[in-house]
């Protein structure tokens, strides 16, 4: 696939070079798993990218502090890994979250996800707060299409409102 600067068209080529850069033969330089092809917005120029989405859970409690407990469920659309995390709070202070997941057609039926220490979503006298994550990070990261991940706040204090953001990579 080659961009034919004459016509200002995309063309299939059989190169040896064409099919290298597909995929097709020789080595590779196909994008990682969850990758998609994106073409810029002049149409010249074609480049791999993580296809990502989010999914999570806000909570307002208007003038009164927040209330521990279940805040909400996500159905996933698609098979996908979760790659970091974000944690807001309207002002400084402390909220940590804690997850579940049901397998498609398994709930209610719940599993909690284990995160490894330094990786549990939370805030701690600030009012934001991110986390990359990957590898063993969490004992769960991994799920497919149809499975459904909950959110629970665990702990607050100091906080009228929170949300808690989930990012993920699709995957094949």
């Amino acid at each position: 696939l080659q961009y034919n600067t004459s016509t200002g068209k995309w063309e299939v080529s059989t190169t040896h070079t064409s099919r290298k850069t597909l995929g097709l033969g020789g080595e590779t330089s196909m994008g990682s798993s969850g990758s998609i092809l994106l073409v810029n917005s002049g149409g010249t120029v074609m480049d791999y990218v993580d296809d990502v989405s989010t999914i999570g859970a806000f909570v307002d409690n208007g003038q009164e502090a927040l209330t521990t407990g279940d805040k909400g469920h996500r159905v996933l659309d698609t098979n996908c890994e979760v790659i970091g995390w974000t944690v807001t709070g309207n002002v400084t202070g402390d909220a940590t979250w804690g997850l579940k997941y049901a397998v498609s057609g398994g709930w209610p039926t719940l599993t909690s996800i284990t995160p490894a220490v330094g990786y549990v979503p939370s805030l701690s006298s600030k009012p934001w707060d991110h986390k990359t994550i990957s590898g063993t990070n969490w004992n769960k990261r991994h799920f497919n299409a149809g499975d459904i991940v909950q959110f629970s706040l665990s702990s607050s204090s100091g906080l009228s409102q929170s949300s808690i953001t989930l990012h993920l990579r699709r995957t094949p």
